[in-house]
């Protein structure tokens, strides 16, 4: 296992939370395709423009307005088990790929109606 907290930036300077900013060119649009996956409301609207869902303790998908930008989000969301996810992705309407097992990880992923990409990935605890 790699000892994060010997890295001068990890170790120093993160607290723990990550948010990651996704651009989208319409935020109203955004936010009625994502509630499908995420099943609720923003849980937050910092300023106009964006809106942000806490994911869980640690992680926050932050949506904002950025026409130029828009589609080239790559994001990749660690889930406990890739199975279940996937099937709830599906039952919730998302056009989502097969899962693909390399053995030290589980993959899938699925796109926005925008382009942004979004993978599941459950790893091997052995690992």
């Amino acid at each position: 296992m790699v000892d994060h907290a010997q890295s001068p930036v990890v170790g120093s300077f993160i607290a723990g939370a990550v948010t990651v900013g996704i651009p989208v060119r319409d935020l109203e649009a955004a936010v009625t395709w994502h509630q499908r996956w995420i099943g609720r409301e923003p849980d937050l609207v910092p300023m106009p423009g964006m809106v942000e869902w806490r994911i869980n303790d640690g992680c926050y998908l932050q949506f904002f307005e950025s026409a130029e930008a828009a589609g080239a989000a790559v994001v990749r969301l660690s889930v406990t088990d890739a199975q279940v996810a996937h099937e709830a992705a599906l039952a919730g309407g998302l056009d989502i790929d097969p899962i693909e097992d390399y053995g030290f990880v589980k993959f899938t992923e699925f796109r926005d109606h925008e382009g942004n990409r979004f993978g599941l990935v459950q790893e091997d605890p052995s690992e």
